[in-house]
């Protein structure tokens, strides 16, 4: 068993085979489109119907030959939402001074009044 692990470890350190990463001309081309992709475009252009407004017609119950039910339009408000208002990202609310660290204060409070302007133009 020695002698054979050594074997395979001298045939990998001493190959010439590719170990991977990028390579010219590997990978898709840009602007190239999935056959399936293509294929659902064509399908709803013909049909006159984007997905988000087939979904948005079952919500309002406007789909002609069928009732959907309260749930199948909620169902497809739920998937219907992203199309019109994308969930917003996590925001942290922990502030740092520039460099990073929290930021110091002596604890005292400055507070100052300022006459108003009138604006431009009058």
């Amino acid at each position: 068993m020695d002698d054979r692990l050594k074997s395979n470890q001298t045939i990998k350190r001493n190959s010439n085979m590719p170990r991977g990463g990028a390579r010219p001309g590997a990978g898709r081309k840009v602007g190239a489109v999935q056959k399936v992709a293509r294929e659902a475009r064509e399908k709803a252009a013909a049909s006159g119907m984007l997905p988000h407004e087939f979904l948005l017609a079952i919500m309002r119950d406007e789909v002609a030959g069928e009732t959907p039910t309260f749930e199948q339009r909620l169902d497809a408000a739920k998937a219907a939402a992203p199309y019109y208002a994308p969930k917003l990202a996590a925001v942290s609310n922990e502030h740092s001074g520039p460099d990073g660290k929290p930021i110091q204060t002596d604890g005292s409070l400055r507070v100052e009044f300022v006459a108003a302007q009138a604006p431009p133009g009058d």
